[in-house]
């Protein structure tokens, strides 16, 4: 049975309507009695609706977290790229608080050696989070001169 706002809606009249229908049919404590079984139905009824509607509103959030996380794939370094894109997420905040916080280039480290014959550099770019402020080596580069 898949339950509907209209559904329970209905539910909650028909009981209203046993309600009114028994206050003019029995003794006064046989219409107390039922009132007060009707009452408590609405109120169940309700109660459950509202758990349908909250269970419903928690499945939506953990479908979509799954949509996101197959869109995802783990860089050996650490962080995340999204799937077709090249934007870099943060590891480290998106495992501990499930957020896409987009990873920023910083300036290059690296070091030159060389004569006036030639030489060699190799530098680092790095990538930081903006938010938790984690490094990231994006990418080492080397190259004779």
């Amino acid at each position: 049975m898949i339950l509907t706002w209209e559904g329970i809606k209905g539910v909650i009249d028909a009981a209203k309507t046993l309600a009114t229908s028994a206050a003019k049919l029995g003794s006064a404590k046989e219409n107390a009695e039922a009132a007060t079984k009707i009452n408590d139905l609405i109120n169940l009824t309700q109660e459950l609706w509202n758990k349908v509607f909250n269970l419903e509103a928690e499945n939506r959030e953990l479908r979509s977290k799954l949509e996101l996380q197959a869109q995802l794939e783990r860089n050996p370094k650490g962080y995340y790229t999204e799937k077709g894109t090249n934007r870099k997420i943060c590891g480290l905040c998106w495992e501990r608080n499930k957020r896409l916080i987009t990873l920023l280039e910083t300036k290059n480290s690296g070091f030159a050696m060389g004569s006036d014959r030639g030489g060699f550099s190799s530098w680092t770019e790095l990538m930081r989070c903006p938010d938790c402020k984690t490094e990231y080596d994006h990418q080492s580069k080397s190259e004779n001169w």
